[in-house]
């Protein structure tokens, strides 16, 4: 669905008799009288009503989009559910793993899916603890809403997450190697 402002005027209308030189002395007079209350306009005098729709633009926010098997980019998206849902590809989960006001936003059902491993989540010590899955996006989560990134935060979390991952399991944990994608459809 779309969003409309739609705008409603009422239009009233009354003449009123007055004696002057010219034209703009007795629009003058008759607007200071409307200024003094002299003349008021009421239901008496409605003559007709007028209905202007114009739709309203949706909503951008700019986030950060990492892509399983490409480079983190910067991007432009809507804010409606449905707009995040394509995105992640299903339902949407919120993640808070900074200290700043941002988070991640996954596909509450991604690993459920089988979606392709993206990027590590490490820890203070740099440690994986978690792999996000499918294509996720950061955004700026101080508000109610999903919210913009500020330019310092774009920059941030752009290089944080710069190149993709790929995965492998080496004497009980799991490790990552970051790799620069070959694909010339991948942008770089």
């Amino acid at each position: 669905m779309k969003k409309f402002k739609v705008t409603i005027t009422e239009t009233l209308e009354k003449e009123v008799e007055v004696e002057a030189e010219d034209r703009y002395q007795a629009e003058q007079m008759v607007r200071d009288e409307y200024g003094r209350s002299e003349h008021i306009l009421d239901s008496d005098y409605f003559i007709g009503v007028d209905f202007m729709a114009e739709e309203i633009a949706p909503e951008k926010i700019k986030v950060v989009i990492l892509e399983p098997n490409k480079i983190a980019r910067v991007a432009e998206i809507g804010t409606e559910l449905e707009d995040l849902q394509k995105i992640v590809g299903g339902s949407i989960q919120a993640v808070y793993p900074f200290d700043d006001p941002v988070c991640i936003v996954c596909n509450d059902e991604g690993k459920l899916m089988g979606l392709d491993l993206n990027r590590g989540l490490r820890d203070e010590n740099d440690k994986i603890y978690d792999i996000l899955v499918g294509t996720v996006f950061i955004c700026d989560c101080s508000g109610e809403n999903f919210g913009s990134l500020d330019d310092e935060q774009l920059k941030k979390y752009t290089e944080k997450f710069k190149l993709p991952e790929k995965f492998f399991k080496m004497g009980g944990e799991i490790m990552a190697v970051p790799y620069q994608p070959k694909d010339k459809n991948v942008q770089r």
